[in-house]
């Protein structure tokens, strides 16, 4: 008995339900499995956004919501890099304005005692 019959179950073999395949070195198919579980949420949570039921894609309705509420807190966080981003723009543009401004002033104090 291969190792190959080891691995399912006993009932597959004698009902002729499993062909045993040929291995082929260095691919596994444990790591090809776990590489598609592994991206399913991201799988799940684009196709719903795109208009597919939970119940077509075979998504429970308390993963159905995590994946919304997923998907809320993304945007409130690109919300907040963009006033982030925006933040800085203005601070900066304040900052210039600032220090125009104070030369302005000096400019004009220097004026001033010169004229006095």
């Amino acid at each position: 008995m291969s190792s190959c019959h080891m691995i399912i179950s006993p009932g597959t073999t004698y009902r002729g339900m499993f062909v045993p395949t040929q291995r082929t070195e260095g691919i596994s198919t444990s790591d090809i499995i776990t590489r598609i579980v592994c991206d399913y949420d991201v799988y799940a949570r684009c196709n719903l956004q795109r208009g597919y039921t939970a119940k077509e894609l075979n998504v429970s309705f308390i993963h159905e919501k995590k994946y919304h509420f997923q998907n809320q807190v993304d945007k409130m966080k690109e919300k907040v890099k963009n006033m982030e981003e925006r933040s800085k723009e203005f601070l900066s543009t304040v900052e210039e304005e600032s220090h125009d401004l104070i030369q302005k002033w000096e400019e004009k104090l220097r004026e001033f005692i010169g004229n006095f």
